[in-house]
């Protein structure tokens, strides 16, 4: 999987995220997970990828993002189940976006290039810490009241 002599091909560089993927492709409409993504494409895990050079169009939202992204792509890669289990990858599909605003790529290269990882669990781990310190808080001034 990880094999030093396969040539990096990539135009940007890409940031590994797990996040809902929803694709209309030629009138199907499915849900999938993405495994990475950059300001020029993703890879989503899927157990029937959609042939080479197919049009789809795609929504998704990054942790951290308010927006929305709906793109336009085109299946560059394609990974069967049979081809994963040969050589060790995932099953799934290269989309390329196309016809993308320089906006949108620069929101999609701001993202790639932060350094927050864990995305809605370190969320809802922050979340947590913040709720553990407003009960401890509460309870020494209700604590405090008690005893005064």
């Amino acid at each position: 999987m990880n094999d030093p002599e396969r040539k990096e091909r990539r135009n940007f560089p890409r940031k590994e995220i797990k996040v809902e993927l929803k694709c209309l492709e030629g009138g199907s409409f499915s849900v999938h997970f993405t495994r990475d993504i950059s300001a020029g494409g993703l890879f989503t895990e899927a157990k029937k990828p959609f042939p080479l050079g197919s049009e789809v169009f795609l929504d998704f939202f990054l942790p951290g993002i308010r927006d929305k992204f709906k793109l336009k792509g085109k299946v560059i890669r394609r990974v069967t189940v049979k081809q994963a289990k040969t050589d060790g990858y995932v099953p799934g599909m290269g989309i390329e976006f196309i016809e993308i605003s320089q906006s949108i790529q620069d929101k999609l290269n701001k993202f790639i290039k932060t350094k927050q990882g864990g995305g809605s669990l370190k969320l809802l781990l922050d979340l947590h810490f913040q709720e553990e310190q407003f009960l401890l808080k509460l309870r020494q001034v209700l604590g405090g009241r008690e005893k005064g």
